[in-house]
């Protein structure tokens, strides 16, 4: 038997990208991702990102994840990833992930006095554990 990799092709060929979202409230491509939204729960998925430069891959996370945060209301977004898919990859949606959810999160505790300053409570002791683009997102909305 061989190294599964023809089982793998045969996987993603079938089972992932269009097959995932047939029933979405609205998917699209982007490259070589599928976008979709089921009400406000976003989901991405991929195959053929191993052909991708690191820089390319990081700007398909980056543009990916702006596409829901500003052209949609999600309140989720799930990253579809399988065992095979590229190891950086993780990675990459683990630094930038965040920023969606932060933003949403704090720009609604800040919109009241009291709001903001329980937000710069929470973020004065969990800013060192954000990723800098993350840190750049919350004190650009709390200061």
């Amino acid at each position: 038997m061989g190294d599964g990799s023809e089982l793998l092709a045969a996987y993603d060929a079938q089972l992932r990208m269009e097959a995932e979202v047939a029933d979405a409230t609205e998917w699209h491509r982007h490259g070589p991702l599928v976008r979709a939204r089921w009400g406000d729960s976003g989901f991405v998925s991929g195959r053929d990102l191993a052909g991708l430069t690191p820089e390319q891959l990081e700007s398909l996370v980056v543009d990916t994840l702006a596409w829901f945060r500003d052209e949609t209301s999600v309140t989720e977004v799930e990253w579809k990833t399988r065992g095979h898919d590229r190891p950086d990859l993780l990675d990459l949606l683990t630094r930038h992930g965040r920023a969606l959810y932060l933003r949403k999160v704090y720009t609604r505790l800040a919109a009241t006095e009291r709001g903001k300053e329980r937000a710069r409570e929470i973020y004065a002791v969990a800013r060192p554990t954000y990723h800098p683009v993350s840190q750049g997102v919350v004190d650009r909305i709390l200061a």
